[in-house]
């Protein structure tokens, strides 16, 4: 009976003691993600983009927003986005790259762009190789174009064409080699070389090492191993990068090699779309501290098979931005669309110089005037112009007019002529920079049954009047940086017709541009 009871409790002994060991059992976090990223088992598009629209809205961020664009029209240095032709930049970097965009989509305008290994979000809209990924639905204002293109693709070019390579999975080897320069930020960056390379210089598993010192980063001279070709690297299943300055140079040329790419989650991104990268889909991530890049390496070795999908799906990825004519084409769309809102933005300026002018010759010559259509939306609503508005419109007696047209030779004296143009009279600027000459429509506007309207030509609508109570007195708004009249209570008229007034859409300029 006794030894019934002992052999019971050595069960039960047994029994917890094995829970306990599978508790505290060491569990590999990719083999877990793994079972629910496997892009061939969910049937995850594995391509970085869906559609021609979407990678397009992609590169050019917050350029897609109309309310959002801002151009810094005064910057002075190439990290401030300074306006430069491209076909003879001022700098040095990127000088061919540049030179071909130029020429293939025709830029004729100085256009904002910033040089070198870009590791910030501009706060105005700018050109550049590089930007970091920013979190949820926030669109950095970093432009990105095809930039170094020489540098960041001709080897995957080359592994994709068979050029260079073992492309047979089978005859690569296991090995683990990381060679790189001592670029990027050894202190504040989350993640970085030289933290990997101090962890694992030593290690008889793996071969990591500084294939040089730069940046003067000299006291990583300690950490310097021979150099070797990324001929030899290409040849084995395993390969890491990991980001410098910006992204690593070597990713693009690991996502065509065949092979797996370890990395962290990636931070910066570039024409070449780093953030569309897929944990378990195209890559296998390792911690940012890299304290799991032998366990994630033993999961590779002992998963030949599921290495071989990510493989797979990471060259397909990059095989996305091999078709030159496709390339060519998404380029010169995102210079004619930034070379769009650079023409409006700088037309806008030319337009409030000639609301300015306008104002200060109606005040001279003492002309009642009120921001009219689009012009008052703007106001009301904005506090200045609509972000794509390109004419500026107000609404005036005809006895105000008469005075107006009377007084052209003071108009002169402001820098304003007249004209009139598609049924209406316009008040237009004589001296201005830009391709396109800024004009200001006037509504001729007068009471009929206590409702002042337009009577004549096509522009006289049913919905667009103002009752006298809503028209006088008339008052101030501002516009920009100056203050312009309208009327005393505007929201009946901007109800009329606009109706949800308030919800500023994106739209198009609906004259010039």
């Amino acid at each position: 009976m006794n030894g019934k009871i002992i052999l019971i409790i050595l069960l039960i002994f047994i029994v917890v003691g094995l829970i306990i060991i599978n508790l505290y059992k060491p569990k590999s976090n990719f083999r877990i993600n793994y079972k629910h990223n496997t892009a061939k088992n969910i049937g995850q598009n594995i391509l970085p983009f869906e559609s021609e629209d979407e990678r397009f809205e992609y590169y050019v961020g917050a350029l897609i927003n109309d309310k959002a664009i801002k151009f810094n029209f005064d910057a002075k240095k190439e990290t401030e986005g300074k306006f430069q032709l491209l076909s003879s930049p001022d700098t040095d970097s990127y000088k061919d790259d540049l030179i071909k965009i130029s020429n293939s989509c025709n830029i004729t305008i100085k256009l904002p762009f910033a040089s070198g290994d870009v590791q910030n979000n501009f706060e105005y809209i700018t050109l550049s190789k590089s930007r970091p990924i920013l979190n949820g639905n926030i669109l950095s204002n970093n432009v990105l174009l095809p930039l170094s293109i020489k540098r960041n693709m001709s080897f995957a070019y080359d592994i994709i064409n068979g050029v260079v390579g073992e492309k047979n999975w089978d005859n690569k080897s296991n090995k683990l080699i990381w060679r790189g320069a001592t670029t990027g930020n050894d202190i504040n960056k989350v993640h970085n070389r030289f933290t990997l390379v101090s962890k694992y210089f030593n290690e008889n598993w793996c071969d990591i090492g500084f294939s040089g010192v730069c940046q003067d980063k000299d006291q990583y001279k300690k950490f310097v191993k021979n150099t070797i070709p990324e001929k030899v690297i290409l040849n084995c299943k395993y390969v890491l990068s990991i980001e410098g300055n910006d992204t690593s140079t070597n990713i693009r040329w690991m996502l065509a090699s065949n092979s797996v790419v370890l990395s962290p989650k990636f931070t910066m991104e570039t024409w070449w779309a780093e953030g569309k990268l897929i944990p378990y889909v195209h890559y296998v991530p390792i911690n940012p501290s890299f304290d799991d890049l032998r366990e994630k390496y033993e999961w590779c070795v002992a998963n030949p098979e599921k290495c071989k999908i990510i493989a797979d799906n990471a060259t397909e990825f990059i095989k996305y931005f091999c078709n030159e004519e496709k390339e060519n084409k998404m380029v010169c769309r995102v210079i004619n669309k930034l070379t769009k809102e650079v023409k409006l933005k700088q037309f806008q300026i030319e337009l409030k110089e000639l609301m300015k002018l306008f104002v200060e010759f109606c005040d001279k010559i003492g002309v009642e005037y009120w921001a009219h259509y689009g012009t008052l939306l703007g106001a009301v609503r904005n506090k200045d112009m609509i972000c794509f508005d390109d004419d500026l419109d107000v609404g005036m007696t005809r006895n105000d007019y008469n005075i107006l047209i009377n007084n052209e030779n003071i108009a002169n004296k402001f820098g304003l002529n007249y004209s009139y143009d598609d049924d209406i009279p316009r008040v237009k600027l004589i001296n201005y920079k830009t391709d396109i000459e800024p004009y200001l429509d006037i509504f001729i506007m007068e009471n009929i049954n206590d409702k002042f309207k337009i009577t004549e030509g096509k522009w006289a609508r049913e919905k667009g009047y103002f009752t006298p109570e809503e028209l006088y007195p008339l008052k101030e708004y501002k516009f920009g940086t100056f203050n312009i009249k309208g009327p005393n209570i505007p929201i009946p008229f901007l109800e009329r017709q606009y109706g949800d007034w308030e919800i500023e859409k994106n739209n198009h300029s609906h004259h010039t541009f």
